[in-house]
């Protein structure tokens, strides 16, 4: 079996992303394999990342024959007993059964699915339309962000290369089979600062402050935004922007502006217990049974829940959900929910962060 380990460049406060006490019982982990089957194939290469005091080092353990196999795992088996973390690329579907099934080849007991981890591909892959990747794969996220391979196979297309290997023992095959799995581990180190997106779409963020903008669009229409600004705890890697709805989302580093549409408009509050109201027919509202005894008939009529509301002009802001109360509506059974702009708005801080993760939410 070959061995290989080296010092890594990267400089990565994984303690950023991740609520642990302790990052050196953290370790990095990519397999290769000579197929996708643990009935059928092999593995025959593990890679890992780890700390080493403030130093991350990448290491690699290389089966140089199929009957190496049983020492590759068993060598992995005594290097689990120093972490109780694990991050990995996809390895909740394939990595880790994989290897434990295959140690159960051995009767060897890794247990390496019960162990904590971290599934980045499983993080990473709700951003895949927020950010508009064209696919998930990591090399797609490391191009995402700029991170360049020297690496061009496919674990596919080194699997030819591994066979050529064990019968030539060829320096260079071994090259490529070692720079592939040294990109594949590094890369998921690379790409950690991705869990950002995910911080902030979770509501890790503060709110900053409120103001509002009015001007006149390009049809010459009079136009007023509510600005809120925002502020996470670490970077995003790669500045973006959302917008739906009318409201839009920019981002850069670890600040960000939300800018929601302030409507001018009248809309209408829903009675719920309709039952005790009537509608005036004339007045275009409903009122209270007290009161509406003192109205002719003719012009009033038990309510229904479409026609129990009162109406209201004034500035409102957008909600899919009731974060703020009370509730206006264009029309009863309408999905788009309005609340009145009050000037205690930007004293209601909790509230306000809310409504700004409501309205993130809606735009992903």
């Amino acid at each position: 079996m070959k061995t290989e380990s080296i010092i890594i460049n990267d400089r990565l406060i994984i303690e950023d992303y991740l609520n642990i006490s302790d990052r050196h019982r953290v370790l990095f982990i990519d397999i290769e394999t000579t197929g996708l089957s643990a009935h059928n194939s092999y593995i025959y290469m593990i890679g890992s990342v780890s700390y080493k005091g403030d130093d991350l080092i990448f290491t690699s353990m290389l089966a140089e024959s199929a009957s190496e196999e049983e020492q590759l795992l068993k060598s992995l088996i005594e290097s689990l007993k120093d972490y109780d973390f694990l991050i990995h690329y996809n390895g909740l579907t394939f990595d880790l059964p994989f290897i434990d099934s295959r140690c159960a080849v051995y009767g060897l007991k890794a247990d390496i699915c019960s162990y904590k981890s971290l599934d980045i591909y499983k993080q990473v892959s709700s951003l895949k339309y927020i950010l508009n990747l064209p696919k998930c794969r990591q090399k797609d996220i490391e191009q995402y962000m700029g991170i360049a391979r020297e690496d061009k196979y496919s674990g596919g297309e080194l699997i030819n290369v591994y066979k050529e290997y064990i019968k030539t023992g060829d320096a260079e095959l071994y090259k490529l089979l070692f720079t592939h799995n040294y990109e594949d581990v590094t890369g998921m180190v690379r790409i950690m600062p991705m869990l950002s997106y995910t911080a902030l779409f979770a509501g890790n963020f503060t709110v900053t402050g409120i103001d509002y903008d009015s001007y006149t669009s390009y049809s010459g229409k009079d136009v007023k935004e509510l600005l809120i600004g925002l502020k996470s705890a670490f970077l995003v890697p790669v500045p973006f922007s959302l917008n739906k709805d009318g409201c839009f989302l920019t981002y850069k580093g670890n600040t960000g502006t939300l800018k929601v549409p302030v409507y001018n408009d009248e809309f209408k509050y829903f009675y719920e217990d309709y039952k005790d109201y009537y509608y005036l027919t004339k007045e275009d509202m409903a009122v209270h049974k007290s009161v509406a005894i003192y109205v002719d008939k003719e012009y009033r009529q038990k309510a229904k829940a479409s026609n129990c509301y009162t109406r209201k002009s004034g500035e409102f802001l957008p909600e899919w959900e009731p974060i703020y109360a009370p509730i206006f509506k264009p029309e009863y059974n309408s999905r788009q929910m309005y609340f009145e702009v009050l000037s205690s708005l930007s004293e209601d801080t909790d509230r306000l962060k809310d409504y700004a993760i409501h309205i993130i939410r809606h735009m992903q």
